[in-house]
């Protein structure tokens, strides 16, 4: 089936219920929720080879193609956001797949767009974040969390490259584009802090507010720039299978 960029996130989902489960990935940073704006992506959950999978390909993107196992992967990771009492309600694990999908093909557009202009992630620089995330924890500490979360480590990594692709393209394309100007500050304390800031939260309070601004203006960025940038792809998505996604129990 051939679909627009508009019709394939169309789909509405319902918001996940927090887990405790959940805070050794949410502090890595690497849940699809939490992906970005973004999310939350991506080269790390497609495979460029359908015949990999026998079923074939779920959503082909320019270059990227997305199989069931690759799906399923990034399922694992999002599943954690609910409880297992949460899924089994009626159209609830439907719309998380739903929304994952969106997801998914948000990241297959700039993965692609990533491939296209040579930007990557390299081995060594995924290997150095994932020490990163694991130094915060004590040691086998960060195993048992992701055991206790269901994730596996593979899906995990998975996920964090695709994070940290998307967050290079995000710099590079629109990263030189964000200027925070004195004005902008300025607006920020008239608003927030009329009566003037408290003395408690003053030291380094202007370094917040221009990394704060940054970040939404950067939001505010990638909004129009994904927008326009799905806008020039055709996405395929191969609906027999997607409906037989659909019907699985969670």
């Amino acid at each position: 089936m051939l679909v627009s960029p508009g019709r394939a996130r169309s789909h509405h989902a319902l918001r996940p219920r927090r887990n405790r489960r959940r805070s050794c990935i949410q502090r890595g940073g690497v849940l699809v929720a939490a992906l970005m704006m973004v999310v939350t992506a991506a080269v790390g959950c497609t495979d460029s080879d359908p015949a990999r999978d026998a079923g074939g390909y779920l959503v082909r993107v320019g270059e990227q193609v997305l199989t069931i196992p690759a799906f399923d992967r990034a399922l694992e990771v999002a599943k954690t956001a609910y409880s297992q009492m949460d899924l089994e309600q009626q159209g609830v694990y439907a719309a998380l797949q739903k929304r994952l999908l969106e997801q998914l093909i948000e990241e297959m557009v700039v993965i692609d767009q990533a491939q296209q202009k040579g930007i990557e992630v390299t081995d060594a620089e995924l290997a150095a974040e994932v020490a990163r995330i694991r130094s915060d924890y004590p040691e086998g500490q960060f195993e048992d969390q992701l055991l206790a979360a269901a994730i596996s480590p593979a899906a995990w990594e998975e996920r964090l490259h695709a994070r940290m692709i998307m967050q290079k393209v995000i710099d590079q394309e629109l990263g030189p584009t964000i200027t925070i100007t004195a004005d902008d500050v300025a607006v920020y304390y008239r608003r927030h802090f009329p009566h003037g800031a408290p003395a408690d939260q003053f030291d380094g309070l202007d370094r917040k507010i221009v990394s704060l601004l940054r970040k939404e203006k950067l939001q505010a960025a990638y909004s129009r720039w994904i927008k326009a940038t799905m806008a020039q792809y055709t996405i395929h998505i191969n609906e027999p299978l997607w409906q037989r996604l659909c019907q699985r129990a969670p």
